[in-house]
């Protein structure tokens, strides 16, 4: 038979991401330079040259230029590479696509000194108003001994007594190198008075040792402070941050951050698409709220998952959203786009946890951004006339779990359901119209008005007529009148005989259709003859059920004359063979077959 693709048979993309040092952009999943190519069964790709100082390095691989929430990258905790020395190095790093194992290995080519620049992040009271920003120039750290410590002084500061302050030392520019605890905790310190301070970080490049001395230099002045009143009243703390798109929550720049007070934050969005997280005050990502912690009981129509599973929201107009956060869940309110819906709104709507995705244009046509959401497990779409295959798939993208084919339901599903490619359900239309797909405990239910092998609609339709075809890539591999083989009452030894015209680099196969169950010669996949150019054109078929050694050049079980010519394998230069069919009589001499008018078929 015939082998079809579907999206999912396509040789995937993977990428390294990670350090800028290495790569040349900091983890980037998008960047071509770093696509690796497929060399002897292993993804590899090749940096150059590349000047390194003595650091570890982290490092993914991202397949299709899609984290799709961390579902596409691997290893599940970053790489490291580890540089000993200063210098210059090749780096090559490899991926095993069936084991997902990474690795990357360093080959110095001479030596380097690498100047090393760096500057205090961390919450914007302590960082002259930049919060967790790694290229603030104004937070650069200085050396005075040439390299072995580096500092930072900052004055005049308002610091609250029993307050944890938290900070990092990072490379300027990048999030490679950064102190204290690679990968961990942030450093922290406090003050036992609220007061105003100077402040000098201090940070010891052989131990990775990061300080903060404080001195403070005045008391807190009554009636300061920027909120009316001034004075030392608590202020609730702000534990986390609502931080995306627009600018109204930073436009993904750290300093523009809003903090949720008592966990709630409201700001005025631009109309548009806006995309969006919750990140705790530390910016530990791992701990992040997104769309998947959104509960849909109480948050507004029109939420859906944006890029690295952020939460998705559109604005028809400039207006207000509200996110909450409730027992670890995030309730998002506004007047947001829905979709086909009519208008906005506020009322909640069920979570939509599965995704209708296939052919069809009305169902993505292979792309995932035009997969339609089961909502209550539910959706009806409108489909083209012709074929579709679909298959319903978490909204995690986790194929794994998808649900095809194999999970039809008979008893409740439309009559007209086939296997397509890949375990896909197959539907054909006869003229565009709705489906329905529906999940009831755990298996699917398909209805519409699918073609039957003949007819349209629910009920059982004729099957192909009994008969052996010829069947290829030229007529969709399908069993029809036009490629009917008549029996060869002049030849035992060539069964069946067709004439036909194919084409160079046709695919073609015999299948003998009985009450409604095909045979395929050959069976099996991927052992279609394909016509070659001595053989295209208007051609006679002599086809044989047993296998034929001498017609093995074209799978043993067809041998084709070309017309006109003369050549034959087994027929031997027949002079004249008659057959009928559909009432009519045709004579095949030396391989051409005519009608008893003498008219070429």
């Amino acid at each position: 038979m015939a082998t079809f693709f579907s999206v999912g048979m396509f040789a995937a993309t993977y990428t390294v991401a990670g350090s800028k040092a290495v790569l040349g952009s900091e983890w980037s999943e998008t960047d071509a330079n770093n696509d690796m190519t497929l060399v002897d069964g292993v993804y590899t790709l090749v940096k150059e040259n590349v000047t390194l100082g003595a650091n570890t390095y982290e490092y993914k691989v991202v397949m299709d230029h899609d984290w799709n929430n961390g579902n596409n990258a691997w290893p599940a905790q970053n790489a490291k590479l580890t540089i000993a020395e200063d210098g210059t190095y090749d780096v090559t790093f490899t991926f095993a696509e069936e084991t997902k194992a990474v690795n990357a290995v360093a080959e110095k080519k001479g030596s380097a000194v690498v100047e090393k620049h760096y500057l205090v992040v961390g919450q914007k009271e302590i960082a002259n108003g930049k919060n967790w920003d790694n290229a603030a120039e104004v937070n650069l750290m200085a050396t005075a001994d040439n390299g072995v410590t580096y500092t930072l002084t900052i004055e005049d500061l308002e610091l609250t007594k029993a307050t944890d302050y938290e900070y990092k030392i990072v490379e300027k520019g990048s999030w490679t190198e950064y102190f204290p605890n690679l990968g961990g905790a942030n450093a922290k310190f406090s003050v036992e008075e609220t007061a105003v301070y100077t402040i000098k970080y201090v940070f010891t490049v052989a131990t990775s040792k990061c300080e903060v001395q404080t001195t403070k230099t005045s008391d807190v002045q009554p009636g300061g402070g920027d909120e009316p009143g001034g004075g030392d009243d608590p202020q609730p703390a702000a534990t986390y941050l609502l931080f995306g798109s627009d600018p109204a929550i930073g436009a993904w720049a750290g300093d523009g951050a809003v903090a949720l007070v008592d966990n709630k934050a409201t700001v005025t969005l631009q109309a548009g698409d806006c995309e969006f997280k919750v990140v705790p005050s530390d910016w530990n990502w791992d701990n992040a709220l997104g769309y998947a912690q959104v509960d849909a009981e109480c948050s507004s129509k029109g939420i859906s998952e944006g890029d690295q599973g952020n939460v998705k929201v559109k604005m028809a107009a400039a207006g207000e959203m509200t996110v909450e956060i409730k027992e670890g869940k995030l309730c998002v309110t506004g007047n947001f786009e829905t979709g086909d819906e009519p208008g906005g709104g506020d009322d909640p709507q069920p979570a939509a946890t599965y995704l209708l995705f296939g052919s069809d244009p009305a169902i993505g046509a292979w792309a995932g951004d035009g997969a339609v959401a089961l909502v209550d497990n539910k959706a009806t779409v409108s489909l083209q006339a012709g074929d579709c295959e679909f298959k319903v798939v978490p909204s995690d993208w986790n194929w794994d779990k998808a649900l095809g084919y194999a999970q039809v339901d008979a008893e409740c599903s439309s009559k007209g359901i086939s296997e397509g490619d890949q375990g896909n359900v197959k539907v054909t239309l006869a003229a565009a119209g709705d489906m329905t797909v529906e999940i009831k405990d755990g298996k699917l239910c398909v209805t519409g008005n699918f073609v039957t092998e003949g007819g349209g609609g629910d009920d059982p339709q004729p099957v192909t007529p009994d008969g052996i075809y010829l069947s290829g890539s030229f007529n969709e591999w399908k069993a029809i009148d036009a490629y009917k083989f008549a029996r060869n009452e002049g030849s035992e030894a060539e069964e069946f005989v067709l004439s036909a015209t194919l084409a160079e680099n046709d695919q073609v196969k015999v299948v003998e259709v009985v009450n409604g169950e095909w045979k395929w010669y050959p069976d099996g996949m991927d052992n279609a003859y394909t016509v070659d150019a001595a053989h295209a054109g208007q051609v006679t078929i002599y086809f044989q059920k047993n296998y034929q050694e001498d017609w093995k050049d074209f799978g043993g079980y067809i041998y084709i004359a070309v017309s006109g010519t003369g050549i034959s394998n087994t027929v031997n230069d027949v002079k004249a063979v008659k057959f009928i069919e559909n009432g009519q009589l045709f004579i095949i001499v030396n391989g051409a077959t005519y009608t008893v008018m003498g008219q070429i078929r």
